[in-house]
């Protein structure tokens, strides 16, 4: 998922919109925006990465969102909800594993062997997301969900059952397996 911090101020007084709105295209501003990603390796930071170059070509350079990632500026991604919050990041990917323990719903694309294919598991994923909207919206620190990423890659479902390996290590009481049902 990504989002974005709310524009407060350091008072935390927030600009109220106007009845008229200006177009880019009439304006000389310039706007950079930074976006932090979960590690440039991964395929969404790069799609992510394709869509500001665009943003930037489509906007004459006027919009430039530059990407870096949480290994690059030496932080975990479990503190990314306050990171937000505080403003110390602005823009950014939420990984839900890293951050259900502050909203629980987040968890529900993580629930490994639940689901037989990626299909179930993409629907449900998908299927909580206006719940996610709802939830994050309720927050009084502000921010905004400006869409959604799925990371299937990390999902496989068999087509039959995995069968454990039992080794004498995994025969001690404190060491016992337990088989899900199929």
């Amino acid at each position: 998922m990504a989002a974005c911090a709310g524009d407060d101020d350091a008072n935390g007084a927030t600009e109220t919109p106007t009845a008229t709105t200006t177009s880019l295209a009439s304006t000389d501003e310039t706007f950079e925006f930074q976006y932090v990603c979960v590690n440039r390796t991964l395929l969404p930071c790069q799609v992510v990465q394709e869509f500001m170059d665009a943003v930037n070509e489509r906007t004459n350079g006027r919009i430039e969102i530059q990407l870096s990632s949480y290994p690059e500026l030496g932080i975990s991604g479990l503190d990314t909800i306050s990171l937000l919050k505080d403003g110390t990041i602005g823009f950014g990917e939420i990984y839900s594993g890293f951050v259900g323990g502050e909203f629980p719903v987040f968890d529900v694309a993580n629930l490994w062997g639940t689901f037989g294919n990626l299909d179930q598991w993409f629907a449900a994923s998908d299927g909580v997301a206006d719940d996610i909207l709802r939830i994050v919206k309720k927050e009084p620190d502000g921010g905004e969900v400006v869409g959604f990423n799925y990371y299937s890659s990390q999902y496989f479902s068999p087509k039959t059952p995995l069968t454990l390996w039992r080794t004498s290590a995994m025969l001690r009481p404190e060491a016992t397996v337990r088989s899900l049902p199929t």
